[in-house]
């Protein structure tokens, strides 16, 4: 089991071949906390172009929405310059989130002010 430190800096990959995407990051924190998170993506599914009904239907076999964030949940966010939402992070507590960005790759920061024009929801694993 590695710890969330282990993730910092980890480059962003889209692809996942020389880093890890946002998803794969949640994948990981999850299992910093030994917890199993299936490859459905829920970023990559809400951006492609599924109507808001089919992405409702696929993220809700794995993923529950709440209305506040608890930790270690998922949350999902639109990229600067998006219309809809195709990331996601994880909230770990204190106003923070753990994701990766092409610009830093892995990075634990604050949650609000910054991102809460970008939050779509937050998403608790159900399996």
């Amino acid at each position: 089991m590695i710890s969330y430190n282990e993730l910092i800096g980890i480059p962003f990959d889209a692809d996942n071949i020389n880093g890890k995407n946002c998803y794969e990051i949640l994948r990981a924190v999850y299992m910093c906390n030994g917890i199993y998170v299936s490859d459905i993506n829920i970023a990559e599914c809400s951006c492609k172009d599924f109507t808001d009904k089919e992405v409702d239907l696929q993220v809700s076999k794995y993923w529950e929405k709440i209305t506040r964030p608890e930790i270690i949940c998922g949350v999902l966010m639109k990229s600067y310059g998006q219309r809809f939402a195709n990331h996601i992070g994880v909230f770990i507590g204190k106003n923070r989130i753990i994701h990766t960005k092409r610009e830093t790759g892995c990075i634990i920061e604050s949650m609000l002010p910054k991102y809460k024009n970008k939050i779509n929801g937050f998403y608790k694993f159900i399996g």
